[in-house]
Formats: C-alpha cells, sequence, structure tokens
C-alpha cells in the first residue's frame, strides 16, 4: 500500500490490521525543471493578467463545493483599500461563477476570476504569484495532499494554507518554512495573514526562496521517481522471501 503521506498512513494503521512493511509514503513530485520561478519582467502573460504588476495572490484549480473560496473572496474585500495586490482566481468548478459573480456584485476591481487555462500556460501562470492559496477541505485531514502545493511552491511562491488540525499541509508548510496557516471559515484572519505577509518582505521573500529550494531538493520529479522505483524494489525482494 503506498500512501501520499504520513498522516494518511497513520490512519490506515489505525483502521485496518495493515503490517507496516507493506505501507510505503511517497508524496506527490512536480517537475521542477518546467515549473519554475520566471523573473517577473519576463512572464509573457504578465500583460494579459497582471498589466499593473501588483503582488499576485493566486488560487489556481478546482473551485468545489468543499473548497473555502468563501473566505478567499471575503479576505479579498476586506483587503479592498490595498493597491498593491491584486486576487487571481485561475480554474474551474461549483464555485467558479460564485467567485466572478462575488467580484462583479461588490466592484472588487483587484479580484479577477479566468477559466482554466491551457496546460502549456501553467509554468507562467503559477509563476505570476507572490502568495499563492491552498484549501484543505473539514475532514480530509489525513485523507488528502493536494498536489498544487508542490506546484506553488515549485513556482517559487510563498503559500497560506487554510486547513485545520494536524495534516500534512500544515507540516510541510511549518516545517519548512514555506508560508503560514489560517482556519477555515476565518476570512478576518486570512486577510490579516495575507496582508501581514506582504508587509514583511524580509519574511515573504525567505518563504519563497524556501519554497523553491524544498520543490527541488525534496519533491522533484526525479527524486519521486527514483523513491517509487526504491519501493518497487524493496516489493519484489518481500515478495521473493
Amino acid at each position: 500500500v503506498i500512501t501520499l503521506g504520513r498522516h494518511m498512513a497513520a490512519r490506515l494503521t489505525r483502521n485496518y490490521p495493515l503490517d507496516k512493511k507493506w505501507l510505503y509514503v511517497i508524496p506527490p513530485w512536480v517537475d521542477v525543471e518546467r515549473i519554475k520561478p520566471i523573473p517577473y519582467g519576463e512572464n509573457p502573460l504578465l500583460k494579459s493578467f497582471n498589466p499593473d504588476g501588483k503582488k499576485v495572490i493566486l488560487y489556481s484549480g478546482n473551485m468545489g463545493v468543499s473548497h473555502d473560496i468563501d473566505s478567499m473572496l471575503e479576505a479579498a474585500k476586506l483587503l479592498r483599500g490595498r493597491k498593491d495586490l491584486l486576487f487571481l482566481f485561475i480554474g474551474g468548478g461549483e464555485k467558479w461563477q460564485l467567485a466572478a459573480d462575488f467580484s462583479k456584485r461588490h466592484n472588487l476591481s483587484d479580484v479577477k476570476v479566468h477559466p482554466f487555462q491551457p496546460e502549456k500556460l501553467l509554468p507562467m501562470t503559477m509563476s505570476l504569484a507572490t502568495i499563492s492559496l491552498v484549501a484543505l477541505e473539514v475532514g480530509a485531514e489525513e485523507l488528502m495532499v493536494p498536489s498544487k502545493l508542490f506546484y506553488y511552491m515549485a513556482a517559487g511562491s510563498a503559500v497560506v494554507g487554510i486547513c485545520q488540525g494536524e495534516n500534512e499541509l500544515r507540516d510541510i508548510i511549518d516545517d519548512n518554512e514555506i508560508g503560514l496557516c489560517v482556519h477555515p471559515g476565518d476570512p478576518e484572519a486570512l486577510a490579516k495573514t495575507i496582508g501581514g505577509l506582504l508587509d514583511d518582505k524580509s519574511q515573504l521573500e525567505k518563504f519563497k526562496m524556501n519554497a523553491r529550494y524544498i520543490a527541488e531538493t525534496q519533491y522533484s520529479r526525479n527524486i519521486g521517481v527514483n523513491v517509487f522505483v526504491s519501493v518497487l524494489r524493496k516489493i519484489e525482494v518481500l515478495i521473493d522471501e
């Protein structure tokens, strides 16, 4: 049995009589040669997505009913007085229209909502971010590891995680000092965290540099594939025994 994180592995061992020698943790990986920081002025999407060169708060991916898009939108509303940031939502799902309607209803010029972009543009959209947002749905703390986290890291973005309790997302963010975490359903805390991080340039730059470094040294595709091959070889030995 191969899981994506140690909390998932712990959940399995509590619920099932698994022999630990048959249980392995292999985290998600990312192609760090394809997804990487792009100097801001060299990003081909700058003029179309962020013509004013603001600091981008990015949410990229599925906007499902279980994702805390509502707190992100409310946080954007609370931060509407700042002229140096842009909330950029790129994706689709049940809450995509909610986000588009919210921006229009509250006349939030600093909130832009775009549909999923062609896959070839992913390296460029990811590298637009100064801070990236990732939400872990309540109740899934030991059951999910959001793959977008590793793409954010590879792009050299600081990360704000929206999650509660013990989980892989919080561990990766806290242990590697790549960002901060807030509880779901608390837009005031989210707005305060985003604003404070933007104002603390030294901490922001540290988080961004750490994110890229950790992606390269722990979660690159080459590392992940080698770990997977190593696990398969161990399993082959166990089967032979």
